[in-house]
């Protein structure tokens, strides 16, 4: 009797573990679903992506570097930084090589200085021909699943909001 009593409780704790393994898996989002984190207005400018390659830029303080807060690229790349031109992005001012990886933070060195209230696009390509160097006549832009770049547009002010953390 006790042994029946014994098997009646395991089986009933693995049904118990099989219906909670069960919830949980179907309601897990799904890997397609892009959930950027947390936002705060003040803290994080623009995100641009999707679940396998996005980058996060705040808005800048004017100098001769673009600080990125989070980059995600599923190949080896670039970050690159234009001017804005006519409210489309114009020449580079400046490229760094990434390996791929997640949940990446780093900056840009800039040939060229940024200048207060200027805005600017920070752009994520991949290394094509795998030289390590930057070329735009051969790289290619990292585009969405949907086919947009992965793009995001910054200012640079010197009335930057205090990032508190």
């Amino acid at each position: 009797m006790n042994n029946n009593r014994s098997i009646i409780i395991t089986v009933g704790v693995l049904l118990v573990l099989v219906v909670a393994v069960v919830a949980l898996l179907l309601t897990r989002p799904s890997s397609e679903e892009v959930n950027p984190p947390e936002q705060n207005e003040e803290e994080f400018n623009s995100v641009s992506g999707d679940s396998e390659n996005s980058v996060i830029v705040n808005d800048q303080i004017p100098g001769d570097v673009v600080f990125y807060d989070s980059l995600n690229l599923t190949e080896d790349g670039f970050v690159v930084v234009r001017n804005e031109v006519d409210g489309e992005p114009g020449e580079v001012i400046g490229s760094a090589f990434v390996e791929a990886g997640t949940d990446m933070t780093g900056n840009v060195e800039l040939d060229e200085s940024t200048s207060e209230g200027d805005q600017y696009y920070v752009e994520l390509y991949t290394d094509t021909n795998e030289n390590g160097t930057f070329e735009e006549d051969e790289d290619e832009r990292v585009e969405t699943e949907g086919g947009s770049a992965i793009r995001v547009q910054i200012t640079t002010t010197v009335d930057l909001p205090e990032v508190k953390g």
